[in-house]
């Protein structure tokens, strides 16, 4: 019993620590003026890495790298290689994407092999980086994209 407790305070105390960081992000963005379509703009290099279940119980491993382009008006286009239990593919995308005053971050991105997939996350460092999460059912991937220039 007193295992369970201290995971669940643990578990808890983890929760906490990170309603308060994205708390104190939110609060930085807004005492700075906040985030904005234009705080994505530029040239990014992107890397991603999870888990996708392809049709019950069998899950697939993906790994991704490719650049984005943003025009910093809610248009993203680019090119992603990514593996999928080994096996090799590139494609091309667009995607259309809001920036929230506080930093939050979405996207829907549609790519060459018919693919639509739904994007949030968080802007950090006026746009120099962004950290998303894949939100379509089956899916458990993180990316982060890195500004390369303006």
């Amino acid at each position: 019993m007193k295992s369970i407790f201290t995971s669940l305070l643990l578990g808890m105390r983890e929760a906490f620590a990170l309603t308060a960081a994205l708390l104190a992000i939110s609060t930085a963005a807004n005492a700075s003026g906040g985030c904005s379509l234009a705080s994505v703009r530029g040239n990014y290099g992107l890397y991603g890495q999870g888990t996708v279940f392809i049709g019950a119980p069998q899950q697939g491993l993906e790994v991704d790298s490719g650049t984005a382009s943003s025009d910093g008006r809610g248009n993203i286009k680019g090119i992603t290689n990514f593996t999928l239990n080994g096996a090799f593919y590139q494609v091309t995308y667009t995607a259309t994407y809001t920036v929230g005053t506080d930093c939050t971050f979405t996207a829907v991105v549609q790519d060459s092999l018919g693919e639509t997939l739904h994007e949030v996350g968080m802007v950090f460092g006026g746009g120099a980086e962004i950290r998303f999460i894949e939100t379509d059912p089956g899916a458990a991937i993180e990316r982060v994209v890195h500004r390369l220039s303006d």
